[in-house]
């Protein structure tokens, strides 16, 4: 990534401009009121990945878990929805992703490696036709720009 000069780093690194991979941080064993807000939505990303869907998270409960605000967990709920939408697409992404998370790992530990393959190939043929959609959406945009130079 390429940062601007009105970037800036804040303690752990991390561009005020800028968001981490959630689903790459290491999340600490440690007391969760004590996480920082990107180990937070990183356990977050976790728990969403665990239940199966972003609605059965409780804000209340995750709220109490970090000693924060609901309201806290609310936007860190919208910036991982963002996240996902950056690396996949959408809200509605967040919940497959995490559907299909669950169901593989589900597949799995009932030793049912070929449907786990099938929902493997299926799950990939989704991605690239969302990238697909993407990249026309983008060529769109860019036309109708031009277009609107003309």
């Amino acid at each position: 990534m390429t940062r601007s000069s009105t970037d800036s780093e804040d303690e752990t690194g991390i561009s005020k401009h800028s968001e981490p991979d959630y689903s790459d941080l290491e999340i600490p064993v440690a007391d969760p009121s004590s996480f920082s807000w990107p180990q937070r939505r990183a356990d977050l990303l976790d728990e969403i990945y665990a239940r199966g869907h972003p609605s059965l998270i409780n804000q209340t409960e995750m709220a109490e878990r970090y000693d924060v605000n609901q309201s806290t967990i609310s936007r860190d709920l919208d910036a991982l929805a963002d996240h996902i939408d950056e690396t996949l697409g959408s809200r509605r992404s967040l919940a497959s992703s995490a559907v299909y998370q669950k169901s593989i790992t589900g597949l799995l530990e009932q030793e049912e490696y070929r449907d786990a393959v099938r929902a493997l190939e299926s799950w990939n043929e989704w991605i690239d036709e969302q990238q697909d959609l993407r990249e026309l959406e983008q060529r769109v945009a860019d036309l109708e720009r031009t277009e609107g130079r003309q």
